[in-house]
């Protein structure tokens, strides 16, 4: 909250709410109301290193980088020459469903409860449920880091 401000005339103010009080000259209240509004925040004028490059994340679910390489050579080819296209090798699939698998990928986050087996114990701390209803903030997002970086 605000001291009041005497205001003659027009005034802009930089707030969401505004409460208004207005009196005539015998300092009799003649109105009182409280404005809203939604004041926009300035954008962003971060501006990337001069030496980044840009980034295309292209994500083929369901195709093995094998089946890649056999169905579409002449697309991988293109995209190695032209844009210096890399993979992300050692990226496995880790859950049945795309979303579990972006999840892994772009949220670093198992979707998925790991059962047991012979080699390990039971792991019931898969996200799948907590992950798709709550906001994306919460999380170690891949994107978060190319906006820190300016992109």
């Amino acid at each position: 909250m605000a001291d009041w401000v005497i205001i003659n005339g027009t005034a802009k103010r930089n707030c969401d709410v505004v409460e208004v009080k207005c009196e005539d000259t015998n300092k009799n209240q003649t109105y009182q109301f409280s404005h809203t509004q939604i004041v926009k925040k300035p954008p962003k004028q971060l501006k990337p290193p001069p030496n980044a490059k840009n980034i295309h994340l292209l994500v083929l679910d369901g195709v093995s980088r094998n089946q890649f390489r056999r169905s579409l050579s002449m697309t991988e080819r293109y995209l190695e020459t032209e844009y210096d296209a890399i993979y992300f090798n050692y990226l496995n699939r880790v859950s049945y469903g795309s979303r579990q698998n972006a999840y892994a990928f772009l949220l670093d986050e198992r979707a998925s409860n790991i059962t047991a087996s012979p080699w390990h114990q039971e792991f019931n701390n898969g996200m799948d449920d907590i992950v798709c209803y709550s906001n994306i903030s919460d999380y170690n997002y891949i994107g978060f880091e190319f906006d820190k970086q300016g992109y």
